[in-house]
């Protein structure tokens, strides 16, 4: 279709007649009437003017193309096309292998097998970091998290193996089937000679005692500038975005949860500013951490819905949080590193009587359970002395597991005495302890013989596991 043709296509689709049409350019409605009979054609400063107020592009008024009614209507392939682009895109590589000399046969092979391998190393790499760093974590999700990380695994894999097809093949095609086209000049074999060439190639005797020249064909390799893909390319893009897709979903809901938990963070901290200076400078941290979080949000949303990225404002925002975030850790650590001294912790303790059993095993599963055994003879069960701070609490845990009943010794925090054991030493600009400065000491008493059986299950029970484990 013509510029004149498309002109008044494109004005009726706008409903602007010729008269407001040349207003707006401010040229005489003869002007635009030449342009839609053919007559004359606008400079190019016009057709910008006329992109803008026709909302079209340059390619819509000067392409031959035709312009449809909706601009959003794309050729749908079904399954069968994509079928046989497939097909043609075998045929392709079996012509170009017939082309090829057994060297450049070798040489592409090795080279593909190269691609190949890097792919696959790459690839491994990628889902060993996030088997590591996610599917793992998912697991600790009650009831469902093992059903999460199985499924995301799999289509994680799936993701991987079409995406490497893609670049694999994308690889090949540009590498090689764009480079050997092969075209022959039909003309040449029209071409007729009077008299004989010496050294042509092929002579061949017609009825008049003419001859005709016959040169060999010879291959011309061209390159496709374009690099354009075939229809199955786009199918699996397709299957590959709709995987992706599936995946910033499940990252989306994880984002939003986080986002919904700083907030709540956010609102502690702001509540809790008058035990402290921290807590503002805290806040001011988190509320950095938001602003990422929504920035990723925005990303998140954005591919999913297949909308235009803004990554100037993205970019200022990112700016802004990591300015607010480094400053807000900056002076939070200052300012603790500036407390007076490590706050001292008030103990209690705590007894324990366990009966002795003939395959019971003390096991030492906790970072703090580090005993010291006295012997008294006259105990006839196992006593155990448990020195420890006041906001922790002491329990003994016994389960089962093979022939034996192992004890394990456990310190837990309580919750509200640790919440406002923290408001207090922050407000006397004390710092906490670290676990090494913690106290805490186990004091076990019982018998010579019920320490030895103690201490002979502990190792008939550890040989047992390594003959498991080996």
């Amino acid at each position: 279709m013509k510029f004149c043709d498309k002109l008044p296509k494109l004005r009726k689709q706008n409903n602007i007649t010729q008269e407001q049409l040349a207003d707006k350019m401010g040229v005489s409605r003869q002007a635009v009437s030449k342009w839609e009979q053919g007559i004359s054609i606008p400079d190019m400063d016009k057709m910008i003017q006329l992109c803008n107020i026709l909302n079209c592009t340059l390619e819509d008024l000067l392409d031959d193309g035709v312009i449809e009614d909706n601009k959003n209507q794309t050729k749908k392939n079904n399954f069968q096309d994509y079928f046989h682009d497939f097909l043609k895109y075998i045929t392709n590589i079996y012509n170009m292998f017939c082309a090829m000399k057994f060297k450049e046969k070798i040489k592409c092979l090795f080279e593909m097998l190269l691609v190949f391998s890097i792919l696959l190393i790459f690839f491994l790499l990628i889902f060993s970091l996030i088997d590591d760093f996610l599917l793992d974590n998912l697991n600790l999700i009650p009831v469902a998290g093992n059903l999460i990380s199985f499924l995301l695994s799999n289509i994680l894999i799936l993701a991987l193996i079409i995406l490497g097809l893609i670049i694999f093949f994308h690889i090949f095609k540009i590498r090689y089937l764009d480079y050997y086209v092969t075209i022959e000049d039909k003309n040449t074999t029209e071409q007729k000679i009077e008299t004989p060439i010496e050294n042509a190639n092929t002579l061949e005797k017609t009825t008049n005692h003419e001859y005709i020249n016959i040169p060999k064909k010879e291959k011309i390799i061209i390159r496709d500038p374009k690099h354009s893909s075939f229809s199955f390319f786009e199918f699996l893009v397709k299957i590959f975005l709709f995987i992706t897709k599936i995946f910033v979903s499940f990252f989306t809901i994880l984002v939003v949860i986080f986002f919904l938990f700083a907030i709540i963070f956010l609102v502690f901290l702001l509540w809790h500013i008058n035990y402290g200076i921290i807590f503002l400078y805290i806040s001011i941290a988190v509320f950095g951490v938001l602003i990422l979080t929504y920035i990723f949000l925005e990303l998140f949303y954005n591919f999913l819905i297949s909308h235009k990225q803004h990554f100037k404002r993205i970019f200022i925002l990112a700016i802004l949080a990591l300015l607010l975030l480094g400053f807000g850790t900056g002076s939070a650590i200052v300012t603790y590193l500036n407390f007076d001294s490590v706050v001292k912790i008030d103990t209690k303790t705590d007894i324990i009587k366990l009966e002795m059993n003939e395959n019971l095993i003390l096991m030492n599963d906790t970072y703090y359970f580090n005993p010291t055994y006295e012997i008294d003879d006259d105990k006839e069960n196992i006593e155990i002395k448990v020195v420890h701070p006041t906001i922790t609490e002491v329990s003994l845990n016994k389960y089962l597991s093979w022939d034996y009943l192992i004890t394990n010794l456990y310190l837990r925090g309580n919750f509200f005495k640790t919440y406002h054991f923290v408001l207090n030493t922050v407000k006397n600009k004390e710092m906490l302890p670290q676990n090494e400065q913690l106290p805490f000491d186990v004091t076990i008493t019982l018998s010579t013989k019920n320490y030895q059986k103690l201490m002979s299950n502990k190792e008939k029970y550890e040989n047992y596991l390594q003959t498991i484990y080996n």
